[in-house]
């Protein structure tokens, strides 16, 4: 979207004064004598340039099935999914069980009765280095058998039964499920035109705020708190058009989706920081290359350049009443 033509400096919109500013720039940089002369300016244009800052809040997840032996565990909440629990009271990087899934099961191996039959002596109770005799015939001699003369299996003392291990003897075993989160939070900032992010960071040219906050909150995974995506919106679109809106939702939602595409992944909180600035964009031709030049039309003794022959990308300030100077002197 275009800006109103700059009343203070009229000039600054015309083509023929720009061949002797970016000589003047040229110059004063010390690496690009004659630059005006040896170029041609094909477009001087008026931006309303948007700049914005935008991020999200989101959680990345783990999930595990468990098991204990035996009725060990007791639930502190009753959520089935970490979707149901509200986004403020999930804890970061710390294992919780989701008490929802917590179910207590009949033992498979004694069937719930917690006791299986001893494996050493095969349930007959009986000592098997003896058989129950007490003693053990050895070199012609008879000696006191390991189980003391008794005869009965030392495992499980005669009784023919031992504690079952795949319950400790319970009779039951419990399976859950529970997840470990991590927070992620990411901010990005963009605008159409490269240069004016430097223009706005370093060099605080004058712009004017659009949208500043929090614009869109889920409660839970499935459950929207609040949503301010058509004030959003609207700011852009009053203040910048269709076609810069659907750029900037495109490029915001892109980001997230990015992050969402990752598994376990969920985006609970969005924001937005949004400003513009009137720019003069200068483009011109040297030596057979494109440049261009940035202006801040309402500071514009604040200079960025996009590109200049002879340089890599920069921006520098300059006083404004060199090409004040070179107005008034072709309008004499």
């Amino acid at each position: 979207m275009k800006c109103d033509k700059n009343e203070a400096f009229p000039e600054l919109v015309e083509k023929k004064y720009w061949k002797e500013v970016l000589n003047l720039l040229g110059e004063r940089r010390g690496n690009a004598n004659n630059v005006g002369d040896d170029s041609v300016v094909t477009e001087v244009k008026e931006h309303n340039a948007l700049y914005a800052i935008f991020g999200y809040k989101g959680i990345t997840y783990k999930l595990k099935e468990d098991r204990v032996k035996g009725q060990y565990k007791s639930a502190s909440n009753d959520y089935s999914s970490i979707r149901e629990i509200p986004f403020d009271r999930i804890p970061r990087d710390k294992t919780v069980m989701l008490g929802g899934t917590l179910a207590t099961h009949r033992c498979d191996a004694c069937h719930g009765k917690g006791e299986v039959r001893c494996p050493a002596c095969n349930g007959t109770g009986l000592c098997k280095h003896c058989n129950g005799q007490g003693y053990v015939i050895q070199q012609g001699s008879r000696w006191t058998c390991s189980c003391g003369g008794s005869g009965w299996c030392k495992e499980c003392g005669g009784s023919k039964w031992v504690p079952c291990k795949s319950c400790n003897g319970t009779g039951y075993y419990q399976t859950y499920r529970e997840f470990k989160a991590s927070e992620k939070e990411e901010y990005f900032t963009y605008s159409p035109i490269d240069a004016i992010i430097p223009m706005i960071d370093d060099m605080g040219i004058e712009s004017k705020e659009l949208f500043n906050g929090t614009y869109f909150k889920m409660l839970n995974a499935d459950e929207l708190e609040f949503s301010e995506i058509e004030t959003l919106h609207s700011a852009i679109w009053d203040n910048l058009g269709m076609e810069e809106t659907d750029s900037f939702f495109e490029l915001t939602e892109g980001k997230c989706n990015e992050f969402l595409d990752k598994k376990n992944s969920l985006v609970y909180e969005k924001s937005a920081y949004l400003r513009t600035a009137d720019i003069i964009e200068v483009l011109y031709e040297y030596r057979n290359k494109e440049y261009s030049l940035y202006i801040a039309k309402d500071a514009p003794s604040v200079y960025c350049y996009d590109s200049f022959p002879g340089r890599g990308s920069q921006w520098f300030r300059e006083l404004f009443s060199s090409i004040i100077n070179i107005g008034k002197h072709k309008n004499e």
